[in-house]
């Protein structure tokens, strides 16, 4: 079955996936830590799993993004 048939939240995942695949990249987030630039190295591999994944920091340092 295929998640456009399934869950919505997987079909919206799948979406949000495609247009990440689609969009300029990881190159305009900004940082120098070398712990976050791997952190940023590990998404693409990342966002194709169903892993859930905790971001925890102070409020303020840009989680969200």
């Amino acid at each position: 079955m295929s998640s456009e048939q399934g869950n919505p939240v997987d079909a919206a995942s799948e979406r949000l996936i495609q247009k990440l695949r689609q969009a300029q990249g990881l190159s305009l987030i900004v940082g120098e830590a070398s712990v976050f630039r791997r952190a940023i190295a590990q998404i693409p591999t990342i966002a194709q799993s169903d892993a859930t994944v905790l971001i925890s920091g102070e409020t303020g340092t840009g989680k969200e993004l």
